[in-house]
């Protein structure tokens, strides 16, 4: 009888044995394919033209006559969908109803910085000590003029303005011209005005592309070097601080390789 048993159980190991091997060499360690196990609550993909007239509904019902009804909230939301729409689908009515939305911020930021100096004028409180914030403004200004000063008197003989112009484009030419001579009054420094049609070479030499450009070339006992301080018209002010910078960084970056 003990025999039996031990018989009847040797044979039930079998055949889990061969049942566990069967089931086994289904599986992908032994080569066959996988099964992707359907996940019963996942959705389908959205049909891309529902997708699209979703979309176009979305845009639809943004409040247009009174965008000033939308939370905070919802106005942002307006405004990251809108672009994700304009992105995929450029058409003209998307692009125009992200640019419709971010018009509106504009508008609104400058009516908070209008009302922002306007309660900070008639509640002088809502400032912290005036005179003193002053006082820290004008030495601001006093040490920027000062380090305007120091880079003019170490390298007014080494630096030509030089302003790129259209002939096509004579009035932004022009008016770039009295900014140049608004930092040659104040300053000192030369400047020289070169009509792109006269000297096609300086288009590709320099990649100019918008008209005016302002460059400045430098020369001194190392060499000499051109570079852009301004596409487009620009003031004399704006000039003279991207003058200093962009000199500044270039010279920082040619130390640190020495």
């Amino acid at each position: 009888m003990k025999h039996l048993v031990l018989t009847l159980l040797f044979i039930l190991s079998l055949q889990s044995a061969d049942s566990f091997y069967s089931d086994k060499k289904d599986t992908w360690f032994f080569g066959a394919e996988p099964v992707n196990e359907i996940d019963e609550n996942e959705t389908a993909p959205e049909p891309a033209e529902d997708r699209m007239a979703a979309e176009e509904e979305f845009v639809k019902n943004i409040p247009w006559e009174n965008l000033d009804m939308l939370s905070a909230e919802e106005f942002q939301a307006a405004i990251k969908k809108t672009k994700e729409i304009a992105v995929v689908h450029p058409a003209p009515k998307n692009i125009s109803a992200y640019i419709r939305l971010q018009k509106h911020a504009t508008d609104q930021s400058d009516r908070f910085m209008k009302a922002w100096q306007l309660a900070v004028i008639q509640d002088p409180s809502l400032t912290d000590n005036l005179p003193q914030a002053k006082r820290t403004r004008d030495n601001k200004r006093k040490n920027e003029q000062e380090e305007k000063d120091d880079f003019i008197k170490a390298n007014l003989n080494k630096i030509t303005l030089v302003m790129f112009y259209d002939e096509e484009r004579m009035g932004d030419a022009s008016t770039q011209i009295f900014e140049l001579n608004v930092l040659k009054q104040k300053y000192g420094i030369a400047f020289q005005s070169i009509s792109i049609q006269s000297n096609p070479s300086y288009e590709n030499a320099l990649g100019l592309q918008v008209y005016p450009e302002n460059w400045y070339y430098f020369q001194d006992a190392s060499g000499s070097s051109w570079r852009r301080i301004g596409a487009g018209v620009r003031g004399a002010s704006e000039l003279i601080d991207n003058l200093i910078l962009v000199h500044n960084s270039t010279e920082n970056d040619e130390n640190s390789r020495n």
